[in-house]
């Protein structure tokens, strides 16, 4: 009998606040900057048109522009700039979180912590006026999934609606 073996890779996780903390990171600083490159030159054509974009968000095509993310520091380190959000690279997991949670006398997180920081966001996207973002049925204390797959959940959700409810051809 034949067996197939499947190893996990090992997560590393890095826990960055907007414009308040850096972290060394243990990767390919050359491979996760042209990632992030490539994720901001296709912002345009991959955004919702009702979604609210200004002008300084916009790539302009330009060589040379760069993605706002990340800053990349001098000897692999790393800092957010001032989007929130998930980067998973290589078995690096980087958390780009608000800075009205950061606390500069800390330098751990656990990641119950760091998941009420995910279940805040989650809960400041059902009152945002500038998309319409589906609607989670979970309450914060009862967060059980990551938060990619509660944002894959959503946005199955929201395409089964439209698909369902929307005549095209």
């Amino acid at each position: 009998m034949n067996m197939i073996r499947i190893e996990k890779k090992a997560v590393n996780t890095i826990n960055l606040f907007e414009y308040s903390n850096k972290e060394k990171y243990p990767g390919d600083v050359d491979e996760l900057e042209n990632l992030l490159e490539e994720v901001w030159k296709r912002r345009k054509e991959t955004a919702p048109t009702d979604t609210f974009l200004s002008g300084e968000d916009l790539p302009d095509g330009k060589p040379g522009s760069d993605q706002k993310f990340l800053s990349f520091l001098k000897h692999g380190y790393i800092k957010s700039k001032n989007y929130v959000g998930i980067i998973s690279i290589d078995g690096h997991i980087i958390n780009l979180l608000p800075k009205i949670f950061y606390d500069d006398s800390r330098s751990e997180w656990t990641p119950d912590e760091i998941n009420a920081i995910h279940a805040n966001i989650l809960w400041w996207l059902s009152y945002c006026n500038k998309f319409r973002f589906p609607s989670i049925k979970t309450g914060m204390s009862s967060l059980k999934s990551g938060f990619f797959e509660i944002m894959i959940h959503a946005y199955a959700s929201y395409t089964r609606h439209v698909l369902s409810n929307m005549l095209y051809l």
